[in-house]
């Protein structure tokens, strides 16, 4: 006997809510992320979302510590920025003034911990965050 889905009617609901699904146009970056250079990834960064503007995406995805690029912390503790730093927020900036959502990475340092964070932000607010901490590389300094 052929499988079956069970009730007609739960289909036809499914097919339905499905029919109100809105496509969502995504860009994914692929760019250079250089170490410690904070202006010139966020120039990359604008970049990449006026070419998304151009070519009306929704969403732009950056790869991990995009903005910062890659953060050893017992070597440059100083490289890895707290989500409320100024690279951030002129980030957020250009994400409100082209109209998209992006998600961006970053070394972040917080309460002298150092993250892998992967934050999305629309319209120029953070809308949420998830950090990986990193284990035992917090410098004696901090």
């Amino acid at each position: 006997m052929p499988e079956t889905f069970g009730d007609t009617t739960k289909l036809l609901r499914r097919a339905e809510d499905n029919a109100k699904l809105v496509p969502v146009r995504v860009l994914l970056a692929s760019i250079m992320c250089e170490k410690g250079d904070l202006e010139g990834n966020l120039a990359r960064h604008r970049e990449v979302l006026a070419e998304a503007r151009r070519a009306d995406c929704d969403l732009v995805v950056f790869p991990e510590f995009s903005l910062t690029g890659s953060v050893n912390p017992l070597d440059h503790p100083d490289r890895a920025v707290p989500i409320d730093h100024e690279i951030v927020t002129r980030f957020l900036e250009a994400v409100a003034q082209e109209r998209l959502g992006a998600l961006f990475g970053l070394a972040e340092r917080s309460n002298g911990q150092f993250f892998i964070t992967q934050a999305y932000t629309f319209g120029g607010q953070m809308g949420c965050s998830a950090s990986d901490i990193w284990p035992r590389m917090r410098p004696a300094s901090l």
